[in-house]
């Protein structure tokens, strides 16, 4: 009887440190799934906002709100017939999205991470086929030097007939992805989404006076102060 105490009690001490190490290695595997989840939580989100304000700056909505407000900053002169064509050209330049060049890469490592730990909501993220168009299409804009036409209308393009049915379906992914962190990380990007979109698709004519007066005031006295240098 005494010979087997000691064994039970190390049959016991394995099994404990069996089970101990086993819950170590389950804590830190669902850690490190939470942090790569949120860090493509991050990523997408961040993706999906740039796309939202840079379909903005394509829209007629900026268009007519920068012309009006150029109307009221200068009610006396008269605009050339195609002023608003040419406006539209320019709101790339004068909107610029930071970093846009980096979002086709964000959105690859995030689906690509993602597919480690939920393959079908990745595998649904790799097959918007439009958006992705879009990414790889902007990333190489960006880093053109001369403006490509074809690359600009198809740029263009995703604002319209393709943007909300694109965007609808990655906002569903974005919702399902949150949903993998949590009800209230869900209930916290929908909000978030809600709040963007209602944002964008509303421009002040204060916001945009304010924008006139910021652009045009320095160049118009820089260009009195040459003149009367001359």
């Amino acid at each position: 009887m005494v010979t087997v105490i000691p064994i039970i009690s190390v049959v016991i001490g394995i099994l404990l440190g069996a089970v101990i190490s086993f819950i170590s290695f389950q804590y830190k595997e669902r850690k490190s799934c939470r942090e790569r989840l949120n860090k493509s939580l991050f990523n997408l989100l961040s993706v999906w906002a740039s796309i939202v304000v840079n379909s903005t700056i394509h829209s007629d909505l900026l268009k007519d709100a920068l012309v009006n407000a150029l109307k009221r900053k200068f009610p006396n002169e008269r605009m050339p017939d195609n002023f608003t064509d040419e406006l539209a050209k320019g709101l790339r330049g004068m909107f610029p999205v930071v970093d846009q060049h980096e979002l086709y890469n964000k959105y690859h490592a995030s689906v690509e991470s993602l597919a480690e730990i939920d393959p079908l909501l990745a595998f649904q993220l790799s097959n918007n086929k439009f958006l992705i168009d879009y990414l790889k299409t902007l990333h190489e804009f960006s880093l053109k030097e001369e403006s490509d036409e074809k690359s600009g209308v198809f740029l263009d393009s995703f604002s319209s007939f393709a943007y909300k049915e694109s965007m609808l379906e990655f906002e569903k992914d974005l919702l399902k992805l949150s949903r993998l962190l949590g009800k209230k990380q869900e209930c916290e990007v929908k909000e978030r989404i809600a709040n963007k979109k209602k944002k964008m698709t509303k421009i002040t004519d204060a916001d945009m006076d304010e924008y006139v007066s910021q652009v045009f005031d320095p160049a118009i006295k820089k260009i009195v102060g040459s003149t009367n240098v001359a």
